[in-house]
C-alpha cells in the first residue's frame, strides 16, 4: 500500500509537521510520497489534494494540517487497522475550551467534540483532518466535492470537514480514531483568555498584599 501524504495550507507550514511528514514517508517501505498544497479557501485546497491523490498511483492519502505534528509510525499504525477510513487525535482550541480533535454527532447539524475519549480505537461521527489516512474507495466513490463549506440556515458555517465525514456516512463509511496516535498542535493563541480561566481554576494558596 503506498501513500501520498499531503499537507493542505493556507500558508506556511510548521517545520515539525515538514519533519514528520517526510520521516513518514522515510519510513514506509511500500512507497510513500510528500506533497504541499496552498490554496485559499480550505476546502478548495482539499479538493485539489484529492484530484492529486486520484490521479496517482497511491492507495491512500494521508492528510496532515500544517501545524499538526503525528508521530512517526502513525502511518504504519493507520494502516494496520485495515480500515478505509482512520484518524488520529489532537488537541483544539474552541473559544477558551481545550478539547479533542474528534466529535460526537449530537443532532441535526450539531456536532459535539469530545473532552475525553477511551483509550482503545473506537468509532466516531467526525473529526479534524489535522491527520486522516483516507483509502482511495473512500473518494473513488463519493461524489464531487468531497469538501466544502456549507453555510445552515442559522447564520453559521458547517467546516470541510463535518461535511466530508457526513458524506461519508452516507454511503456507509465509518470513521475509526485511533488513540494511539496522540499529535501535537502548534498554534499561535492570545494568552491572556486561558491565563485567566488558569487564575479561576486555582485555589489560593496563600494571601498577597496588594501595594
Amino acid at each position: 500500500m503506498s501513500v501520498l501524504v499531503c499537507v493542505a495550507t493556507n500558508g506556511n507550514i510548521h517545520s515539525r509537521t515538514v519533519e514528520a511528514a517526510l520521516a513518514i514517508c522515510a519510513g514506509h517501505a511500500q512507497g510513500a510520497s510528500f506533497r504541499t498544497v496552498r490554496a485559499h479557501p480550505t476546502d478548495r485546497c482539499r479538493n485539489i489534494c484529492g484530484h492529486m491523490f486520484l490521479d496517482s498511483p497511491h492507495s491512500h492519502l494521508l492528510f496532515l494540517d500544517s501545524d499538526v505534528v503525528p508521530p512517526h509510525d502513525c502511518l504504519e499504525v493507520m494502516l494496520a487497522a485495515n480500515r478505509p477510513l482512520v484518524c488520529g487525535v489532537y488537541p483544539l482550541q474552541l473559544d477558551d475550551e481545550l478539547c479533542a480533535s474528534v466529535a460526537r454527532k449530537l443532532g441535526p447539524d450539531t456536532y459535539g467534540f469530545l473532552h475525553d475519549f477511551p483509550d482503545e480505537p473506537f468509532e466516531a461521527d467526525a473529526a479534524g483532518l489535522g491527520c486522516c489516512l483516507i483509502a482511495r474507495e473512500v473518494l473513488a466513490q463519493m461524489e464531487e466535492p468531497w469538501f466544502q463549506f456549507v453555510a445552515r440556515p442559522d447564520g453559521h458555517q458547517t467546516g470541510e470537514d463535518i461535511y466530508f465525514f457526513e458524506k461519508c456516512a452516507a454511503i456507509g463509511i465509518r470513521l475509526l480514531v485511533l488513540p494511539q496516535i496522540l499529535c501535537s498542535h502548534h498554534r499561535t493563541v492570545e494568552l491572556l483568555s486561558l491565563f485567566q480561566k488558569y487564575r479561576r481554576s486555582r485555589q489560593p494558596v496563600e494571601a498577597v498584599q496588594p501595594v
